[in-house]
């Protein structure tokens, strides 16, 4: 019997009680007495079942939590080893030689990288932007560089990065 059902039954049972006990001078009799009890055993039952199911709930949730918090510290320890592993390629390899097979292709490709070899402070104002802390805007220095004008203390590097396909 579902939860509604039994509080349905449980309403029935009282107005039946009241009936009764109008016509008795206020005395129930034990039959509904003992089929209350029942009732009431049975919603008792389910409404423990309902929090047991809650308790199980709340272990899983938690289960999943830590389960998580053990991914993210296993992300972050495979993404270490990736920068690792990478570094060691490039340094093996060496700069602009490439290598491949028929299922991996290393190769190096040029790209740019805005070298600030000055404080921020010393940035004019449209070089810099705010955040919450002072920091040189490396896209509009790059952008103003190559448009040929000069920004003192920057300058464009060409650097070599490795591509693993």
């Amino acid at each position: 019997m579902k939860i509604y059902e039994i509080n349905n039954q449980l309403q029935q049972l009282f107005e039946q009680m009241d009936i009764e006990a109008s016509e008795n001078d206020g005395v129930i009799s034990d039959s509904l007495m003992h089929l209350l009890d029942l009732i009431q055993i049975e919603k008792d039952s389910k409404l423990l079942d309902i929090a047991r199911y809650v308790k199980q709930l709340e272990y899983e949730v938690k289960a999943i939590k830590d389960e998580e918090l053990k991914l993210a510290d296993r992300r972050t320890g495979i993404s270490k080893k990736i920068a690792s592993l990478e570094d060691f390629l490039q340094f093996q390899l060496g700069e602009g030689n490439n290598l491949k097979d028929a299922n991996t292709c290393m190769s190096w490709r040029k790209s740019q990288r805005v070298v600030i070899e000055v404080e921020v402070d010393k940035l004019p104002v449209e070089y810099v932007r705010a955040k919450t802390s002072i920091e040189p805007d490396k896209k509009a220095i790059k952008d103003s560089i190559e448009s040929g004008n000069m920004v003192d203390g920057c300058r464009l590097e060409v650097i070599q990065n490795l591509q693993i396909k």
